[in-house]
């Protein structure tokens, strides 16, 4: 009898060992909390992989997948409040069809995606880039979470690479309590763009304030079709102007093709449709598919275009003193006129320059003139400084300038 204590009791404890180290090994690495009145909770997974959820009820489950179908993961909660639910695991492999999600919370017969207040982590980090570089595809992901505020920077660390065609199409539509993108959420996902790759990404995402500037930066080459298309549609809180960086790194469209790759991208928004004063009107070669709304950038430095709606770069203009001109294109400082010569200021247009004019003869100046003075023993004799020998010999010493001031007369 105490050999069989000791053998169950071996047993006992190397089965618990198992356990807790099981337990102890599971890493969550994306966490929700959910609205307080919840009293269902559940997602749906299309990829095959083994994956793990703590409910945040002391219950948890471990969900093996074979097949690529889609399955909704739910669980029922004895009384309403909020809980802290954990995913863990990892995908093996992902639908070829490209209008299933690899994950999800939205669903035309029951969604779940009101029920999420908060998110952190990676979700990335779970439905991964395969080592064959299959990306994931997030079609709805969030869409309808009316009730999330905040996405993390980290949410899709753990992909990398190309992006597949429609990877997050409608992925935050809805979201109307989102009130800012991380800059650099995108920022590993990085090449050609794809088709359908952000359309209607943010659609009705109404609380909005302003696009990050940088949030499309790592994508870049030939554009594709509807590969931005309706991304911000209806997101009416955004203001301010497009950033003109936005799409910096796409190919300019080929006019007739262009309407099928950003089509009503911006449409319904709070954008602005003119540059304010200092700003004109920058060219991304898809201006025309913005709904009137408005990319805008600062005139160099040094000018200014003082009126609320330049549309192109050659309303950027310098006011230069008199005494100075603009020697180079593109200069941002004016150069002082130089000695036996005279110039003139004004607006010049950026890119552009303007000239010393020389004395004319018998008159001379120093650096930095905006007029010309004849020599001792020439007068001015009611001539102008911009047409020549105005300056003539006569019986006195006379110095006057070409605006007619006083000088000094001897015989």
């Amino acid at each position: 009898m105490g050999l069989k204590r000791r053998i169950l009791g071996f047993f006992t404890f190397l089965f618990i060992t198992i356990f807790s180290v099981h337990a102890m090994a599971v890493e969550y690495p994306f966490i929700m909390t959910t609205t307080p009145d919840t009293t269902q909770f559940g997602f749906n997974i299309s990829a095959t992989g083994t994956f793990y959820v703590d409910w945040g009820d002391g219950k948890t489950e471990t969900i093996n997948k074979t097949t690529t179908s889609e399955q909704t993961i739910s669980h029922t909660y004895t009384s309403a409040k909020s809980y802290t639910v954990k995913l863990g695991g990892k995908a093996t492999g992902y639908s070829s069809d490209v209008n299933i999600s690899a994950f999800n919370f939205f669903s035309n017969y029951n969604s779940y995606a009101p029920k999420i207040a908060t998110i952190q982590g990676s979700i990335g980090q779970i439905f991964s880039t395969l080592p064959d570089t299959t990306q994931p595809r997030f079609i709805n992901l969030f869409n309808g979470c009316t009730n999330l505020e905040a996405l993390p920077e980290n949410l899709f660390s753990g992909i990398s690479g190309a992006p597949t065609s429609r990877m997050f199409i409608s992925a935050f539509q809805e979201c109307r309590k989102l009130t800012y993108i991380p800059e650099y959420i995108f920022k590993d996902i990085k090449g050609a763009p794809s088709e359908y790759m952000f359309s209607s990404a943010f659609k009705n995402a109404t609380g909005l304030k302003s696009i990050p500037k940088n949030l499309f930066a790592s994508f870049y080459g030939k554009p594709a079709q509807n590969m931005f298309s309706w991304t911000f549609y209806g997101a009416k809180g955004l203001s301010g102007f497009i950033p003109p960086t936005l799409f910096a790194g796409i190919d300019r469209p080929n006019v007739a093709t262009a309407t099928d790759q950003m089509k009503d991208v911006f449409r319904d928004t709070g954008l602005d449709t003119t540059c304010p004063e200092n700003y004109y009107v920058y060219d991304t070669g898809f201006n025309s598919n913005f709904s009137s709304k408005v990319p805008c950038t600062i005139c160099p430095n040094g000018y200014a275009d003082n009126k609320p709606d330049a549309t192109n770069l050659s309303q950027c203009t310098m006011t230069v003193s008199s005494g100075f001109y603009i020697k180079n294109p593109g200069d941002t400082t004016p150069t002082i006129c130089p000695a036996g010569s005279y110039c003139t200021g004004g607006n010049v247009i950026y890119n552009k320059t303007s000239s010393p004019i020389p004395c004319p003869a018998n008159s001379t100046s120093g650096a930095g003139a905006s007029s010309c003075t004849c020599n001792a023993g020439y007068n001015y004799n009611g001539g102008t400084t911009t047409t020549s020998n105005v300056c003539v010999v006569n019986t006195y010493t006379i110095v006057y300038d070409k605006n007619g001031g006083s000088g000094t007369m001897s015989n």
